[in-house]
């Protein structure tokens, strides 16, 4: 029996069809209806503007709304079993969609002054960051200038980390008067 003749059989219904079978029942349909491939018809599906009270506009909007994103994320997770060349070509292609979104998004920010109103807030953050380091550093100043001229030049050598690790019972440790740092043994504890 030829395709054609088995896709017309009553003998066997359609919903017992093969994958294959179905999909080229669908196709050869949207040929008929003057598609060239099914792509075609999704590409329709999706893009075109159907008049507001037509089933096809109600078909439209609820696929949009609710089934696309499921199509996408099993397209996607499909892909990951294509062929590598079917696959780059399929990545490509929605890289291609992401930095176009991504560009319309960052226009609409820049022109909506969101993009000012983000780097105000981002100069904000480092200001408050910042704040508190400036006072530390103001408070640790005050501390040093404090600090006996004998204590200050002891301290001047900056220990390395290496040195602080490799410390042994030979080397010498800092000779601090108590008192360096305003504390006295009455008021240590």
């Amino acid at each position: 029996m030829s395709d054609a003749a088995e896709l017309d059989d009553p003998a066997t219904p359609p919903c017992s069809w093969n994958m294959e079978r179905k999909i080229a029942y669908i196709v050869d349909c949207a040929k008929t209806l003057g598609f060239r491939d099914f792509d075609s018809v999704v590409t329709t599906y999706y893009t075109n503007s159907f008049e507001v009270i037509s089933r096809a506009h109600d078909m439209q909007r609820v696929s949009r709304i609710r089934g696309l994103g499921s199509v996408l994320r099993t397209i996607d997770a499909s892909a990951e079993t294509w062929p590598h060349h079917e696959s780059q070509i399929y990545q490509a292609e929605i890289f291609k969609a992401a930095e176009h979104l991504y560009r319309a998004e960052f226009q609409r920010a820049i022109d909506s002054g969101a993009l000012m109103v983000l780097e105000e807030r981002q100069r904000l953050k480092e200001d408050e960051m910042n704040r508190p380091a400036v006072k530390l550093t103001s408070h640790k100043s005050e501390l040093l200038s404090q600090v006996s001229p004998r204590f200050d030049s002891r301290v001047q050598r900056r220990t390395t980390a290496d040195e602080i690790g490799n410390r042994n019972s030979a080397s010498k440790p800092l000779d601090v008067p108590i008192g360096a740092f305003g504390m006295q043994p009455s008021n240590i504890l």
